[in-house]
């Protein structure tokens, strides 16, 4: 599977895993397993270096036009890690989301950290862990 989705109690957070080619069906899924997550936590998107999304511009859109489980006041981070995943982060989080700030897509993991308040040191623990 393209996605893994782990709970992390610890620190209150969903954390999204994506490899590969991942499909419109694979994100479906991913929110699927979403739907089963504390709607409290935080949520932290992560792309490996090769994963791609296959699929498109109108499924994205689609996609993104889905309703978000989480509640309002958890904070939601995509962490792309080349600009075409950048790009298409930037583009789902403003269709995804009533406001710009309500998910935020960096760059690096340290940026993903500060913004989850975790230490950076603790956060790639949990990354290599998933």
């Amino acid at each position: 599977m393209p996605a893994s989705v782990t709970d992390i109690d610890t620190y209150q957070l969903v954390l999204v895993r994506l490899a590969g080619d991942v499909t419109i069906e694979d994100l479906y899924e991913v929110d699927e397993r979403l739907q089963k997550s504390e709607p409290s936590y935080d949520l932290f998107v992560l792309d490996a270096p090769d994963a791609r999304i296959v699929a498109s511009p109108k499924a994205l859109r689609d996609f993104a036009g889905a309703e978000l489980i989480f509640s309002p006041d958890s904070r939601r981070v995509i962490m792309a890690n080349d600009e075409v995943m950048y790009g298409l982060s930037r583009m789902y989080s403003l269709s995804a989301t009533p406001t710009e700030d309500a998910v935020k897509v960096c760059k690096t993991l340290e940026e993903a950290a500060n913004i989850l308040d975790i230490p950076l040191e603790e956060m790639q623990k949990l990354v290599q862990a998933a």
